[in-house]
Parts: structure tokens; C-alpha cells; sequence
């Protein structure tokens, strides 16, 4: 409406991760409403581009927020800014993109200028995060001072029996069914706190927004995790680097997809892992049969020989269909409390000490399933902790303990690392 009505003006809609843009915004939502447009004449649809084009000059965007797209989107001013899922977003982007709401147009009936608007939305997280400070608190997140434009900041609190409407048959009933955390986050709304989670996951330490490996080949050691699902239960696949010289565990990439056999995953895994190849990575076929060819005649070998290992839930069906992609993989050490504690421990930092396991901002899966997931009894030393409980998503928290505990083996009582078996 605004881009119809303000003739000349452009309007930007945005994800941290530009495919996630288009599979969410851009088909769901913005493509359906502007195939109707365009039918009556009043707008272009640019596909590839995500672009629609308006009969007076005006524009919506759709685009991503990664570090290898922020610098374009930045190259231009908007009057208007809609920021999905901004908690994938880190402060300093946010920051930046206020910088580009400076764009003018008129309203055509009456020249009232626009009013230049910067919209976010999300599932709310924990309340030390620098959208509750803005939004919430109106606190500068950089200096958590009073923000001197907090009158313009407001926050609207939306519930799913609002758009009840719009929601598939059983939607609502499988929210309410969830766990209480589960629930005061995608069901009320409602922020938390790190009362409770078993990951002290704090962004401004934990995540970084941008990872190379192409020249550094020798000074790291790559390896992929896998948590096999179909539904309700996700396929989960992480990309996880060790890096010798930093010390540090980086978790650069994540596939996460439902109702997708183990066999059409394998190519996906194909097409991800390519991109670490030095130089151009080759062209994995579309069609999952031309893949299958393409492997018989022995392609993409330069690939799979990236990777130390590949471990792997236990699941001996889905792991030989992994092997029939010559994607060799290796059962997963799966003690759940002692991967637990692992990672709290490579989590942990304080001034003298940073912590080893950090998680690229595009794993948004893996990052919200930090942020909520919680010990069932939040009281510390309520009961023993190796018969404690854990509730919430964790399908990508299980593929990250595997990676870790692949990489850098616990040393407990009961575990050899060198032998890598139970005693």
C-alpha cells in the first residue's frame, strides 16, 4: 500500500539469510499478493530478483542480511524498513540499517510526505537481548542508555488466536500441547531469562557473522554432524570447523529440512559442502537422479575429502543411504549429560578466559533451540544432574553435541578419547 500510494518510493523486506527470505516472505506471502497485482496491471513481478515493480516508480525488495549481500542492501536509502525475524540479526546490522531509512516521496492525492517506518518482528528470546533493550526497555543496546527517540519506539504484542483465521487446521493445538517455556515463548509471547537453560548462550560472545576457511586449509579441520528426522522431528546437518591456531570450534553452517528423504539430503549436503572447495565450486545437479549419476562416474571425490568425518546418529538404514552417496559416516558418541556439560564447558567464558565453541550467525536453527532450550526442574541441584530432564526442540543441540564431542572427545572417567569406547 505504502509503495502504491507514495509514487517513486522504495521498500525493503528482509532476513538474515537471504534463501530463508524467499522461502518464508517472498513465496508465502509477498509473491501470492503480487501475482494478483501484477494480473490487474499494477505492478512487475522480478523473480529473480524478488522485486516488485509498481506502475509509479515504486519498489519492494525482498533480500538478505549475510554479510556477502548487508553491503548492497546498504547501498540504498528506503522509506521503508521490515526486518523479519530480527533477533537473527546482530545490534551492529540493525544499527546500520537505520542509517538507510532516508528516502522521500509524496503522497499523490494530497503531497503528504511519508513517514519513514522501520518494522521488525519476532519470536521473543531472553531479556538480555538488545531487541528487548530497544523495543522493550528503549535503551541504546551499545551503551543500554536511554534511547533519545524512545516516544517513536513501540512494541506490539501479537498472540496466534489473533490471526486465528490464517492458521492451519491444528496449528494453535500443537503450540498449546508444548511445554510451558516452549509455550511462553511461540504460543504468549512472552521474553525469558537465563533462568533455566542448559546453554548460557549469549550473542554479542558466541555468534560471529563472518567465516572463511579457503586460505587457511591447513590450519583447520572440518567436520559434519547429522541428527537424522523426516516429521515432526527435522533432518539437521552442521558444518563444524576446528581452528589450530584460534583454539576455537566454529559451527559455520546448518541444513535443516522436514519431510525430505535421507537419499535427496545427500545431494543437498553435495551443494553445501562445495562451497569450500577453493575456487568455484561445481555445479551439483538439481535433479536427484542426475546426481546419483553423477556420482557413478565418480564426481565431486574432491568434496567428501574436505571432511575428517562425518558422525552420524545411530540409525543404520539412514546412515548406509549417507554411504550409497559415498558420504562415509561414523557413529556418534550420544551421552547426552556427558555432551551436556561438554558444551556448557566450551560455551563458558569470563575475562580471562574466551570460550572455544562459537556458532555462525546463518545457523538460526541451532541459535534458537539454544535460546530455549531448559532443564525441566530449573532449580540448580534440585535433583542429581545425570538424572535430570531436558524439555524443548533439540535436534540441532544434538548434532552439535556429536560434532563436538567428535572433535574434541570429553576426557571423563568412563570414556577413553584414544580409544573412543566405553570402558
Amino acid at each position: 500500500m505504502r509503495a502504491a500510494n507514495y509514487a517513486g518510493s522504495a521498500h525493503l523486506v528482509a532476513r538474515f539469510v537471504r534463501a530463508k527470505a524467499e522461502k518464508t516472505i517472498w513465496m508465502q506471502t509477498l509473491l501470492p499478493m503480487a501475482k494478483q497485482l501484477q494480473e490487474q496491471g499494477a505492478c512487475k513481478v522480478n523473480l529473480s530478483e524478488m522485486r516488485i515493480d509498481f506502475a509509479n516508480g515504486s519498489y519492494v525488495l525482498v533480500d538478505g542480511l549475510e554479510p556477502s549481500r548487508i553491503d548492497g542492501v546498504l547501498g540504498a536509502g528506503y522509506s521503508t524498513i521490515f526486518v523479519n525475524e530480527c533477533n537473527e540479526n546482530g545490534w551492529g546490522a540493525i544499527e546500520q540499517l537505520f542509517s538507510r531509512l532516508t528516502q522521500t516521496a509524496k503522497r499523490a492525492k494530497d503531497g503528504k510526505p511519508i513517514v519513514p517506518k522501520f518494522v521488525t518482528d519476532l519470536n521473543p528470546t531472553a531479556k538480555n537481548s538488545w531487541h528487548y533493550n530497544l523495543f522493550h526497555l528503549k535503551l541504546d543496546p551499545r551503551d543500554m542508555r536511554p534511547r533519545p527517540d524512545g516516544e517513536k519506539i513501540v512494541s506490539l504484542h501479537f498472540h496466534p488466536r489473533d490471526n486465528i483465521a490464517n492458521l492451519a487446521d491444528g496449528y494453535l493445538e500443537t503450540l498449546e500441547s508444548g511445554g510451558e517455556d516452549f509455550q511462553r515463548r511461540f504460543l504468549r509471547g512472552e521474553y525469558g531469562s537465563f533462568e533455566g537453560l542448559v546453554y548460557k548462550l549469549n550473542p554479542d560472545v558466541h555468534v560471529v557473522d563472518s567465516f572463511q576457511i579457503r586460505e587457511r586449509r591447513n590450519d583447520v579441520r572440518l567436520i559434519r554432524a547429522v541428527d537424522f528426522g523426516f516429521w515432526p522431528d527435522p533432518f539437521v546437518c552442521l558444518w563444524i570447523c576446528q581452528d589450530h591456531i584460534t583454539g576455537h570450534v566454529i559451527v559455520y553452517r546448518e541444513w535443516y529440512q522436514h519431510k525430505m528423504l535421507v537419499r535427496d539430503h545427500a545431494r543437498h549436503i553435495y551443494k553445501l559442502s562445495a562451497e569450500d572447495l577453493p575456487g568455484p565450486p561445481p555445479v551439483i545437479p538439481e535433479d536427484t537422479d542426475a546426481f546419483y549419476e553423477a556420482l557413478r562416474q565418480g564426481r565431486y571425490q574432491r568434496i567428501e575429502s574436505l571432511y575428517a568425518a562425518t558422525v552420524c546418529d545411530h540409525d543404520r538404514e539412514d546412515r548406509e543411504t549417507l554411504h550409497a552417496a559415498r558420504i562415509m559416516t561414523e557413529p556418534a558418541d550420544k551421552r547426552k549429560i556427558t555432551g551436556v556439560e561438554h558444551l556448557t564447558e566450551l560455551l563458558s567464558h569470563s575475562a580471562a578466559k574466551k570460550p572455544v565453541l562459537l556458532i555462525h550467525r546463518s545457523c538460526t536453527n541451532l541459535i534458537t533451540e539454544m535460546e530455549s532450550y531448559r532443564w525441566k526442574d530449573p532449580k540448580e541441584g534440585a535433583i542429581n544432574v545425570k538424572d535430570r530432564v531436558t524439555v524443548g526442540a533439540d535436534d540441532c543441540l544434538d548434532s552439535l553435541r556429536y560434532g563436538a564431542m567428535k572433535l574434541i572427545p570429553p576426557r571423563t572417567a568412563d570414556f577413553n578419547p584414544i580409544l573412543g569406547r566405553m570402558r
